[in-house]
């Protein structure tokens, strides 16, 4: 299985399923060797062959739809392309020239058949028994939502799922953001493709995501 979840080892014990992470290159810092340019964002026709996943099908493409979420709150010029895509948190690290904890994972999860959005450093996996436990559920009924299940309740690509991300009724999911990711200045996260991300401080990350900060990662 190529991505996203390196080998379905997201979860902390390990739990099956697919759902979609990435980040983008920092431009305030300079790249590591080997890094790569950032590129003009892709039209609305989607990314690196990506197709859009959109509502229904006929909705605005997945970029556009984090485009505008960013852009309602003032932060639309944090947006860049890689050239290519970043399809795993040490990819993507690579490319920023960044370390892999800053690399925001965006998890869509399954609580008892409902949907939970969590949001860990890329170098750690969500614990399924801290989440279970924040949520008065046992372990074993929390799980990594299916491929199928991730795009049809949020329109987003695997891979481009992003702390943005909204229902196809376009409510914010329920979210949970790791307190791990709080040790840098600034994290990078998907924005509706494998390549196309922003850079925001952690607590705006938490503000546009409306996510509760926890204790929800464990060890890699």
């Amino acid at each position: 299985m190529p991505f996203p979840y390196e080998a379905a080892d997201e979860l902390s014990p390990r739990a099956p399923g697919l759902a979609g992470d990435t980040a983008g290159r920092r431009r305030d810092a300079p790249a590591a060797e080997g890094a790569v340019h950032t590129a003009p964002l892709p039209a609305a026709s989607g990314a690196d062959g990506e197709r859009p996943a959109g509502p229904g099908g006929g909705d605005a493409d997945p970029i556009a739809r984090a485009r505008a979420v960013l852009t309602a709150a003032g932060f639309a010029e944090r947006l860049i392309a890689l050239p290519r895509s970043a399809r795993t948190a040490e990819l993507a690290a690579v490319a920023l020239g960044v370390p892999q904890g800053a690399i925001v994972k965006s998890l869509l999860l399954l609580a008892a058949g409902e949907p939970l959005l969590v949001l860990v450093s890329g170098d750690r996996r969500a614990d399924v028994a801290k989440v279970a436990a924040l949520r008065g559920l046992p372990a074993q009924v929390v799980a990594l939502a299916p491929v199928k299940i991730v795009e049809q309740l949020t329109g987003f690509p695997v891979g481009g799922v992003s702390p943005v991300t909204r229902t196809r009724e376009g409510q914010a999911l329920p979210t949970l953001m790791d307190q791990a990711l709080f040790r840098f200045a600034e994290v990078w996260s998907a924005a509706g493709a494998t390549r196309v991300v922003f850079g925001l401080p952690p607590a705006d990350v938490a503000a546009l995501a409306g996510a509760a900060i926890a204790d929800v990662g464990g060890d890699p």
